[in-house]
Formats: C-alpha cells, sequence, structure tokens
C-alpha cells in the first residue's frame, strides 16, 4: 500500500472505530456463550447495534432475516462456523445453511465479530481493499472491478462462487493491510489494534469512505 494512500488517513479515527468494535465483540461473545439466542441474534445481525455487523445493518437486512428465521437459528448456524478450523469454509457454511438474506457478507461478519483472532470480514469495503492491493493500489481500476462484481449479468450462484473466491484471497490482503496500517499509526501517535482483522477492517472502512478522494 503505497504510503501516499494510508497516510491521508485519520488514525485515530480509525482507532476509535477498531474500539467500538472490540467493545461489542464482547457484547456478542457474551450472549453467544451464554446461548440467548434473541439477544445475539440482534447483536449479530446488526439490529441492536450497527458495529455488530456493518454488512446486514448496512442494508437493513437483519429484520428481514428474522422476519423468516428464529434466532436459534442465528446461534446455531454461528455455532457451525466457529467451530471449523479453516475460515475458508465460512461461504460454504452460510450457503448450506441457506438462511434467506444471509450471503457471504453477512455471515463472514458474524463469524469475524464472534472470533476475530481467526475469521475476517468479507463485505463491499474489504474487497475493495482487496482490489486495491491487486490492482498496485490504482484507485479507479479497483472501483470497476467492484463495480463489476455488482452489475455483471451473474446468476445468484455464480455470483456466490465469485465471492467465495474472493473470501479465501482476502486473508492476505488483509493482512497486508493491518501491518501497513500499523506503520502509518504509528507514525501518527497512535497505537494499532492487536486483533489483526478488525484493525484491517477498521483501515479498509476508512480507506473505502476516501474513495472518492482518492480519484483526485
Amino acid at each position: 500500500m503505497p504510503k501516499s494512500l494510508m497516510a491521508k488517513l485519520d488514525y485515530a479515527h480509525i482507532a476509535e472505530h477498531y474500539a467500538d468494535r472490540v467493545a461489542v465483540h464482547g457484547d456478542i461473545r457474551r450472549a453467544f456463550d451464554a446461548k440467548k439466542a434473541a439477544k445475539y441474534a440482534d447483536l449479530a445481525l446488526g439490529i441492536s447495534s450497527p458495529l455488530g455487523n456493518y454488512s446486514a445493518s448496512e442494508h437493513g437486512l437483519g429484520p428481514k432475516v428474522l422476519s423468516r428465521t428464529k434466532p436459534e437459528r442465528i446461534l446455531m448456524l454461528a455455532q457451525d462456523l466457529i467451530a471449523r478450523d479453516k475460515p475458508m469454509d465460512v461461504p460454504r457454511l452460510v450457503q448450506h445453511a441457506d438462511i434467506w438474506q444471509l450471503k457471504i457478507s453477512v455471515g463472514s461478519e458474524i463469524a469475524a465479530m464472534l472470533e476475530p483472532r481467526r475469521f475476517w470480514v468479507t463485505n463491499t469495503r474489504t474487497v475493495w481493499a482487496h482490489l486495491l492491493v491487486k490492482h498496485n493500489d490504482d484507485v479507479r481500476k479497483a472501483n470497476d472491478e467492484l463495480r463489476a462484481y455488482r452489475d455483471h449479468d451473474y446468476t445468484s450462484e455464480m455470483l456466490y462462487d465469485v465471492w467465495s473466491d474472493i473470501h479465501v484471497k482476502l486473508d492476505t490482503a488483509l493482512n497486508r493491510l493491518a501491518e501497513a496500517g500499523a506503520v502509518h499509526a504509528k507514525k501518527q501517535g497512535i497505537k494499532a489494534g492487536e486483533l489483526a482483522y478488525l484493525w484491517a477492517d477498521a483501515v479498509a472502512n476508512a480507506l473505502y469512505e476516501l474513495r472518492d478522494e482518492l480519484l483526485d
């Protein structure tokens, strides 16, 4: 990630965003461990707090999911996700669960907010950050490819396969983003978050919010 892009970010704001996410991660973990299905589902789907699942909250998916799915099924999905050793299994498990309106973005965030040391978020913001790395930090190319994923005439199954493939690749991209973010945060006198995937998620969010400005 070139200096010019990363240096534009406000790492105090990123650290605040990260800290808020870590706090909600704690709430989610406690509800999960206590098997309080209703409370857990509201948190995990971004209903009681957008911080619990931005992918769901941003598009109002939480209430839609629960209109057809009992909270106990969300709890069971979370149990299945973290029971696996391989984070790469997330897309397959989410697809197998076949919960209406709950796809990779929401499902990966459920896993990441429950066990952020092992799982990462695969949503528009983190995918865009990955594409930025893939295209050697060419913002326009990253925008074009992300738009192609949304606008292309894919069947739903084909689109799911595309995003499943991206999920696997995000591991390396987000670790690189976390490391670069830590270096620049230190220059601003800010300590990077210890949970690398959540820290990278916060950096990716900040980058995405600047994407139009980065084209200038």
